[in-house]
């Protein structure tokens, strides 16, 4: 297949800011052909990302929101917050959340510096130009977000939307104001079986935007179509806690997964 020359230098694509709205709304558009990398969002409400539609594909594949603190702008710079996603001249990117109370989000979505020779640029190309991406992406898997009651201990529950391998490093969304040991990461399974070595219980901080990838709470497995992801979570503070949950794919699983899937294709 003939590569055309679509990518050049660019900085970033704008997230315009929504309107004020519990489900709040906001398209990306570019008026150049970029591949998205680190996406910087923030919300005047805490919340949820309930999808990320490009070209009908949703980035989002569980049945479940993923935490907006994740991409505030103090972890922006992460080397593991990368969509690597092509976007053309005339796709959009739709954002839809869920807030706690009517907000507003908005931001920026970082593009990368690649050259038209750029590996990575003719294999997205040549990804697209098969109708194939970004629809074999699989990037956040949300967990979804509740408040948790004083001494409770709750599951936060979701379904894979379509195969994959993930669902990826797991990020906890809670309150600054919580106390180290008021919240707790009870077990994670995957398809009702647990990921957790050993029983027993971890600070849920550990699991923040910050401390992500660093955690060490990474999965990759493959799942199928409809497979169950649950979360435990405790609290054992005095207070009812309000807690965001969900998983993301690093760049360097989301890079693998487009050279196998290119190599499958025959691209």
């Amino acid at each position: 297949m003939r590569h055309q020359q679509l990518f050049s230098d660019s900085m970033f694509a704008p997230v315009p800011a929504s309107a004020a709205a519990v489900n709040a709304t906001s398209t990306v558009q570019v008026d150049r052909a970029v591949i998205l990398k680190a996406l910087t969002l923030l919300s005047s409400q805490p919340g949820v990302i309930d999808h990320i539609i490009i070209n009908g594909f949703d980035l989002v594949w569980s049945t479940q929101g993923f935490p907006i603190s994740a991409f505030a702008q103090v972890n922006a710079l992460s080397s593991e917050n990368n969509a690597l996603i092509g976007l053309y001249p005339g796709q959009t990117a739709i954002f839809q959340t869920t807030l706690d109370a009517a907000g507003v989000i908005r931001g920026a979505w970082g593009t990368d510096d690649i050259r038209n020779d750029s590996k990575l640029a003719v294999l997205i190309d040549s990804l697209v130009n098969s109708g194939v991406e970004p629809g074999n992406v699989k990037w956040l898997f949300g967990m979804g977000r509740q408040a948790i009651g004083a001494g409770v201990t709750a599951t936060f529950t979701a379904t894979a939307k379509a195969p994959g391998n993930g669902p990826g490093a797991l990020v906890a969304d809670i309150p600054a104001g919580a106390a180290l040991g008021d919240l707790e990461l009870i077990d994670v399974q995957i398809g009702n079986k647990s990921q957790l070595v050993r029983q027993g219980a971890a600070p849920l901080e550990a699991f923040t935007a910050d401390n992500f990838n660093r955690c060490g709470l990474y999965i990759g497995k493959q799942l199928a179509n409809n497979t169950p992801v649950s979360v435990t979570v405790r609290n054992n503070s005095a207070g009812a806690l309000p807690v965001g949950l969900g998983f993301i794919r690093t760049a360097n699983q989301v890079a693998a997964e487009l050279t196998a899937l290119a190599s499958r294709v025959g691209v």
